[in-house]
Parts: structure tokens; C-alpha cells; sequence
């Protein structure tokens, strides 16, 4: 199993390209913890559309989160 972790703040157009490609491409088992630090783009917004589609891979779902260091230590708590 192998756990990945994808930053975002206000990148919208790239987060709906990227995500479901890597979830239904991945070849191998993976959890998937997705950090939105604060976007006003409309990415929290698709990142909750999304996530009962892909509650089996996305391990959780932290939004609103403020600068990079506290977002990378909530990640693996």
C-alpha cells in the first residue's frame, strides 16, 4: 500500500484533471489524503463533490488548512 498526499490551493482546472486520473490509474493500492490549504477557486467545493465518489481511496479530505509546515504535520496525525 502505498500513501500519497496532494497539496492544492486555487488550482481548481489542474485538481480536476489530475485527481481522477491518478485515482483510476494508479495500478497499485493507495490511500490518498488530499490538503486544500484555503482555496477561494472553487476547489473545496469540487473536492467535496468528490469524495463519496472516491471515499474507498481518499483517506481524508483537510480543508481550510493555513501554511505548509501545520498542513504536512495534520496530514499523518
Amino acid at each position: 500500500m502505498v500513501d500519497i498526499v496532494y497539496f492544492t490551493y486555487n488550482h481548481l482546472s489542474y485538481t480536476k484533471k489530475t485527481l481522477p486520473a491518478m485515482i483510476n490509474n494508479a495500478g497499485v493500492d493507495f490511500s490518498l489524503t488530499i490538503i486544500d490549504n484555503g482555496s477561494t477557486d472553487g476547489t473545496v467545493e469540487y473536492l467535496k463533490s468528490i469524495q463519496k465518489e472516491y471515499d474507498r481511496t481518499v483517506k481524508k479530505i483537510l480543508f481550510n488548512s493555513t501554511g505548509n509546515h501545520p498542513i504536512f504535520s495534520s496530514s499523518y496525525k
